[in-house]
């Protein structure tokens, strides 16, 4: 019996502090360089850096274009890099969109990566 009143402003202390965790604002914490039109992978090798394969997806995981870049040395941790890939993904994605010829979204790319 004695354990109840002891308890019992811990418990109630507790559930005021629940009560008020769930009503904070949901952030969106998504990071810059996800676009949300579709999504990059990029291959290499490392024993030649400056050569690339980058592959561009639509949302729901269909290749739509692939480019080989070579004599470029992307690093793919920097944030810069990320978001000239996601611009280059956006812009790439509304080419083809315009059913632009591959040759000239190539050429686009490759001088935009470099």
């Amino acid at each position: 019996m004695k354990f109840f009143p002891k308890t019992m402003p811990g418990l109630l202390f507790l559930l005021m502090i629940a009560g008020t965790i769930n009503s904070q604002d949901k952030q969106d914490h998504t990071t810059p360089w996800v676009s949300d039109k579709g999504y990059w992978n990029t291959e290499s090798n490392i024993h030649d850096p400056l050569d690339h394969i980058i592959r561009f997806y639509t949302n729901d995981g269909r290749l739509f274009h692939t480019e080989k870049l070579s004599g470029v040395k992307l690093d793919v941790d920097k944030r810069k890099t990320k978001m000239k890939l996601k611009k280059a993904l956006e812009q790439t994605m509304e080419l083809y969109s315009k059913q632009e010829p591959a040759k000239q979204i190539s050429e686009y790319l490759v001088a935009y990566l470099k």
